[in-house]
């Protein structure tokens, strides 16, 4: 099922953390959050939580996708950050706050009728962060 079908069905379009694909069991779920870019434009960003070992010391990290994507593709990368950092910290998450944000114009951002160039991307993110 993909968008408009899986929304018919009753279920969020999102993966949102709440299937596994591939093994991967996703224990660390992203928070889905909506952001009004310049009080006007709906937004849509996920949220993971740092680590349990995070020392506040590391800024968060802010994931941006490509041109035709949204935030859903970062979802299996920041499983196996953690996965890789818990490995690497002897069983301890210590990765900080991790962002990714839907672009204006992609994902469940809304889609204004404007042109979408850099600089309005460039000007979403800056603000965003």
């Amino acid at each position: 099922m993909h968008g408009a079908n899986i929304q018919d069905a009753g279920k969020p379009a999102s993966a949102g953390g709440e299937r596994a694909q591939s093994g991967d069991a996703r224990e660390a779920p992203a928070h889905i959050s909506y952001w009004r870019w310049g009080g006007t434009y709906l937004t849509r960003y996920f949220h993971w939580e740092a680590g349990e070992a995070y020392d506040g010391r590391t800024p968060a990290l802010l994931l941006s996708h490509g041109f035709a994507a949204s935030a859903e593709q970062w979802e299996r990368l920041v499983h196996q950050l953690r996965v890789q950092t818990v490995a690497a910290n002897g069983g301890a998450d210590a990765l900080p706050p991790i962002y990714a944000i839907d672009l204006l114009g992609f994902g469940f951002s809304e889609k204004p009728g404007m042109t979408y160039t850099q600089y309005v991307w460039e000007a979403q993110i800056v603000d965003f962060a």
